[in-house]
C-alpha cells in the first residue's frame, strides 16, 4: 500500500534504511519547497506494515516537477527486501502515482540501474550520462598532468567559500540571456540556503586579487559524494589551465573530508566530456522520466504529447 506520510514518518524511515543521500533528508527538502514554491509530499510503500521503499514528490498542482536539472530525485529502497519485492512495489507505486498526477517527472540517480517499473508504466524514458572520478584512487590523463607541473599554475590560490557574491555574480551572468528563467533566481536563493548549512562550497581560483575560476560543489557527507553542479571559467583565463588546478584542489579537498567520489555532473555534451574525460573518470549512466497524461493514457494521448513536443523544438 502507497502511503502518504509526514516528514516525521519520513525520518524514521530513513533511520529504518540507513543508506540515503542528502537529496532525501529533510533540511534539503525543506529547502526546495521553501525556495522553488512547490509543495514536498513523501510517500513510502508498505507491504504487511514493513516499509519497502519510499520516495519525494515536489508538486506544483498535479505534476510532479524537477526543481532543478541537476539535481537527481529522491528514491530510497529497504535493502532489506530482496530485488523482486522491491520491484513489484515500486511498479505499483509508480501506477498508482501514475492515475494521481498528470505530469510526473524524475531524475534517477545512478545506482538506480532497473527502470522497468517505468516503462511498464509506460513513462518516457531517456538515457543521460556523467562521469565520477574514484577520489581513494585518482590518475589523471597525462594531459592533466602536464598542466598541473607547468611554473605559472604556482601563481594559483585556491578558496572555499570566499567572496560568495562575486563568484555566483559571475556564475549566473555567465547564462545567457536568452535562457534566464526565473528557475536561475530560484536556483542561485537555493545554492545561498545551502552554503549557510555548509551543505554546499563555493571554491574559487584566484592569480593575486583576480578572480579565474570558480566551482559550485554539493558535499553529501551520507553518500561519500560530492557534486559539480556548476563551474565558471573567466573567459580570458580558459586556456591557462586554472580550471584543471581548480579541479585538482577541489578533488584533495573532498577526499581529506571523507568523500570518496566526485560527480563531475556532465557527460552528455560532446565539448564538456572531453575536457571531463582527462581526468580519468568512469562513465555513469542515468535516467531520466516522464509521463504526461495531460492529454490522456493512451496511444493517442502519447502520439499528441509526442507532436506538441516536436513543434515546440522545431519552434524555438
Amino acid at each position: 500500500m502507497l502511503k502518504r506520510v509526514d516528514a516525521e514518518e519520513w525520518v524514521k524511515f530513513l533511520d529504518i534504511v540507513s543508506e540515503y543521500s542528502i537529496f532525501d533528508s529533510i533540511e534539503w527538502v525543506e529547502n526546495i519547497e521553501n525556495t522553488f514554491q512547490l509543495q514536498s509530499i513523501f510517500y513510502i510503500f508498505f507491504q504487511d506494515n514493513k516499509p519497502i521503499l519510499g520516495f519525494i514528490c515536489y508538486v506544483s498542482g498535479d505534476w510532479i516537477k524537477l526543481p532543478n536539472h541537476v539535481f537527481f530525485s529522491s528514491l530510497v529502497f529497504n535493502k532489506k527486501h530482496s530485488e523482486n519485492v522491491i520491484s513489484d512495489n515500486l511498479t505499483a507505486s509508480i501506477k498508482e502515482l501514475s492515475s494521481k498526477y498528470k505530469v510526473i517527472n524524475f531524475k534517477l540517480n545512478p545506482e538506480i540501474k532497473d527502470i522497468r517499473s517505468f516503462t511498464w508504466n509506460q513513462f518516457n524514458v531517456i538515457p543521460r550520462y556523467t562521469y565520477w572520478v574514484d577520489l581513494l584512487n585518482t590518475k589523471y590523463h597525462e594531459r592533466v598532468y602536464r598542466v598541473l607541473k607547468k611554473e605559472h599554475m604556482r601563481n594559483y590560490t585556491y578558496y572555499e567559500n570566499k567572496d560568495n557574491e562575486l563568484n555566483l555574480d559571475r556564475q549566473f551572468d555567465f547564462v545567457p540571456k536568452s535562457e534566464k528563467s526565473m528557475n536561475h533566481f530560484y536556483t542561485r536563493k537555493f545554492i545561498e540556503k545551502m552554503i549557510v548549512l555548509k551543505k554546499i562550497i563555493v571554491f574559487s581560483a584566484y592569480e593575486n586579487e583576480t578572480l579565474n575560476a570558480s566551482y559550485v560543489v554539493i558535499k553529501d557527507d551520507l553518500s561519500k559524494i560530492a557534486y559539480g553542479i556548476m563551474l565558471y571559467t573567466v573567459p580570458e583565463f580558459a586556456k591557462t589551465g586554472v580550471t584543471s588546478g581548480l579541479h585538482d584542489f577541489v578533488f584533495n579537498y573532498m577526499r581529506d573530508k571523507g568523500i570518496q567520489n566526485f560527480d563531475l555532473c556532465g557527460g552528455n555534451f560532446q565539448q564538456i566530456s572531453a575536457f571531463k574525460r582527462g581526468f580519468n573518470p568512469v562513465l555513469k549512466l542515468y535516467f531520466e522520466t516522464t509521463k504526461d497524461n495531460r492529454f490522456g493514457n493512451g496511444k493517442i494521448g502519447e502520439l499528441l504529447v509526442n507532436t506538441r513536443n516536436s513543434i515546440k523544438k522545431f519552434t524555438k
